[in-house]
């Protein structure tokens, strides 16, 4: 161990072993990566009263990988059983022809630049959908890059758990 030919050596090996990792690192992360979430009660307000909406279930992607993605659809999918998200095979699939702001221009296909956020809109319809928000619906963004779509769950915002806020102490006088 005290040769020094031997610690240049295991020197050498460390540093090639972390270049390796590195350059697999950096091979995963050229790709593209897309970030994914859903508000399930969504509005929007401000622009005025002939824009304004509410009861809209919006996801926004964005991409944070390194190579420009083309979004083609966006889908609403009902899985209800575990069995039916194990396969991604839904009951009903429901096609959004428009995810769009009202007064935007249609924004499908769209090609999303690294770096770039995509808002896709569902309007919320009692009459197709009415319970949308049980848990059993799954927003699909369908890309060029994925055989299969990203899928994010839309939850009930009134059914899940909100942190408890902590009362401030009032200052001793």
């Amino acid at each position: 161990m005290d040769d020094p030919k031997t610690l240049i050596a295991i020197y050498a090996a460390i540093v090639a072993t972390g270049a390796l990792f590195l350059n697999i690192r950096t091979w995963f992360e050229s790709g593209p990566r897309l970030k994914v979430t859903v508000i399930p009660d969504g509005m929007v307000i401000g622009a005025g009263p002939q824009f304004d909406e509410q009861n809209l279930v919006i996801a926004t992607v964005t991409n944070i990988g390194k190579t420009p993605v083309l979004i083609t659809s966006l889908l609403l999918w009902e899985m209800p059983t575990w069995w039916a998200r194990l396969r991604r095979k839904p009951t009903r699939a429901f096609f959004v022809a428009n995810p769009h702001f009202k007064g935007r221009q249609a924004n499908i296909p769209f090609l999303l630049e690294q770096a770039r956020v995509w808002l896709g809109v569902a309007r919320r319809r009692e009459d197709k959908i009415p319970d949308l928000l049980n848990g059993d619906f799954f927003v699909a963004i369908s890309t060029s890059h994925r055989r299969r779509p990203i899928l994010r769950r839309i939850v009930n915002p009134t059914k899940t758990s909100r942190p408890t806020p902590i009362p401030m102490p009032s200052p001793a006088s």
